[in-house]
């Protein structure tokens, strides 16, 4: 099952093809995404699609905290990222009540 990673601290340079070959090493590479302004600029993050549950796993252990440029890659499993967001949003609604 194909399992879609958050990718951030993404270089403003950095392009599709650099991150799929980067992600590469770990497995098949079903989709790069890097999420842009409407300029084309990169917001410096995006999402991965690995083909399992497995290869996602090995990048995440291999390029989580990877040194790129002057700082640091954060790959985390997409969906911990969306609890996380929603989590946060709950406290600050929590914290305004």
């Amino acid at each position: 099952m194909a399992t879609r990673l958050f990718v951030g601290g993404l270089p403003s340079f950095f392009g599709e093809y650099d991150l799929q070959a980067l992600f590469l090493p770990y497995g098949t590479v079903l989709h790069i995404e890097i999420v842009r302004e409407p300029s084309g600029g990169s917001l410096g993050f995006g999402f991965v699609e690995m083909a399992t549950c497995q290869e996602a796993g090995r990048a995440v252990t291999g390029l989580n905290r990877y040194r790129i440029e002057r700082g640091k890659l954060m790959v985390m499993l997409a969906e911990e990222t969306r609890r996380e967001n929603m989590a946060d949003r709950a406290d600050a609604k929590g914290q305004m009540a």
